[in-house]
């Protein structure tokens, strides 16, 4: 997550110096902090695991990509210190789990998506006047269509500028309007953004921003990288056909795809 370390390198520039210090929980020990960060805005289509998965938009000041230097330019992941520097750390978000819905999305036939089979993520980017409007997520599994409940927001679970507003409100701390919100985060949708697809855990604070409490079952300590990595060795997820196009144009292909991919799994 770019937008959130001050880790990666800045625009040619190696993290490395000044000050990079390696983080102790890496059992590898090359991950690490460094004193010159990469600042830019940051669109999670889908961040999951088994039990639990978000959707969230973080804008920054400005668009394109800055360098930053030091704590008093990039902040850091350590609460306090979250909202220094030009990004939104924190994003408006949309997760089931975390909003009450627990029997939505999880491992097993009694969820409504279950993630012991298959399942195709579809996200719709709303307009209106031609403009970015707010972004919407919905699932397609057995050959079924599958909204999520209601998030009890309005707006039809549309992530929009009014959802934001309400989920911040009561989430309480909202940095996604105190760096432009949506008017922002459009700047850099029509500005353009690279699509990373990414498997990782993390060193900062055990994946519990996801994983635990009341974002998720999982136990705080088992996000751990130092033990994570040797109790699940051979861990893996796939990706398959990745598509795009206008509203509803994509899913006879997606529901031809997740055919054969059932039939293969079978």
């Amino acid at each position: 997550m770019l937008n959130a370390l001050a880790t990666s390198s800045g625009k040619g520039k190696a993290n490395i110096k000044p000050e990079w210090v390696p983080n102790k929980k890496d059992p590898n020990h090359n991950i690490g902090e460094g004193g010159r960060g990469h600042c830019c805005a940051e669109l999670d289509i889908w961040e999951a695991n088994k039990f639990s998965t978000q959707t969230a938009m973080h804008p920054m000041d400005t668009t394109g990509q800055i360098v930053c230097e030091g704590l008093k330019e990039c902040g850091s992941q350590k609460e306090g210190e979250r909202n220094i520097g030009p990004t939104d750390r924190n994003g408006c978000f949309a997760n089931p789990y975390a909003f009450g819905h627990k029997k939505f999305y999880g491992p097993g036939s009694d969820y409504s998506v279950n993630t012991n089979k298959p399942f195709a993520v579809i996200t719709e980017f709303r307009e209106k006047n031609g403009e970015f409007y707010g972004m919407y997520q919905y699932y397609m599994q057995d050959g079924k269509t599958i909204h999520p409940p209601d998030f009890g927001f309005g707006n039809d679970n549309v992530m929009n500028s009014d959802f934001c507003k309400k989920v911040l409100s009561a989430d309480g701390a909202d940095y996604f309007n105190a760096h432009g919100g949506i008017g922002q985060f459009i700047k850099s949708v029509n500005n353009g953004m690279t699509m990373v697809l990414s498997y990782w855990d993390d060193m900062e604070s055990n994946m519990n921003w996801l994983d635990s409490g009341k974002l998720g079952p999982c136990d705080p300590s088992h996000g751990d990288p130092a033990t994570l990595r040797q109790k699940h060795p051979d861990a893996r997820f796939d990706i398959r056909h990745v598509r795009y196009g206008k509203i509803g144009t994509t899913h006879a292909a997606t529901l031809e795809s997740m055919q054969e991919i059932e039939a293969q799994v079978v």
